[in-house]
């Protein structure tokens, strides 16, 4: 499971990265208390990296049972780090109803980047056709704004120097190696 547990570190870390750039750039305070937008932003782009990181493995040759092992993987792993990232602290029962409907948005938001053909367009950038463009409209909602050049220029500056940095691609190759060994019996389902 070595390199599927490094692809989960990557999506975490490139969304943290990310986070804390448009958090900054929108002065999201990034201490104390968090607040409501800075866990629905974070949570947005973990759904964005997560799509990303499917997209890329049916990309590199995957076959559809092995991407949905990845899925199941990365959905209890990724919904664990999320509430755990805000809400360590609160008791079992809240945090377990908090990692479902985390994994219930990481679902849907999978299916919305999944109807996307592409991945940016030059003409519009924000265009809702595009993964890229959902996520900047998805971050300016988030934020309470309407979408508009600096939005689009920051979240997407900050989305691509992090997907080039998380080398999907020689990722891919690492996962490809060992999923037909992974027995889905030994993933917790959330």
């Amino acid at each position: 499971y070595g390199p599927l547990g490094s692809l989960g570190t990557s999506i975490v870390q490139a969304a943290d990265s990310s986070h804390k750039t448009v958090s900054r750039a929108f002065s999201i305070s990034l201490e104390g208390t968090p607040s409501k937008e800075r866990i629905f932003v974070l949570y947005e782009l973990l759904y964005f990296f997560c799509h990303m990181t499917l997209r890329a493995a049916m990309a590199n040759g995957l076959k559809r049972p092995q991407v949905e092992k990845i899925q199941r993987y990365l959905g209890p792993l990724l919904a664990s780090v999320s509430i755990d990232s805000f809400f360590q602290h609160w008791p079992q029962h809240l945090k377990e109803g908090m990692r479902n409907e985390f994994y219930e948005n990481l679902n849907a938001a999978e299916g919305e980047y999944a109807v996307c053909a592409a991945i940016m367009s030059k003409d519009n950038p924000s265009s809702p056709d595009t993964i890229l463009g959902k996520l900047a409209r998805s971050v300016a909602m988030l934020l309470g704004r309407e979408i508009d050049v600096e939005i689009v220029s920051i979240v997407l500056s900050a989305a691509m120097e992090e997907l080039r940095g998380m080398d999907l691609n020689n990722r891919m190759k690492m996962v490809a190696s060992v999923i037909d060994a992974v027995n889905l019996e030994d993933i917790p389902s959330a």
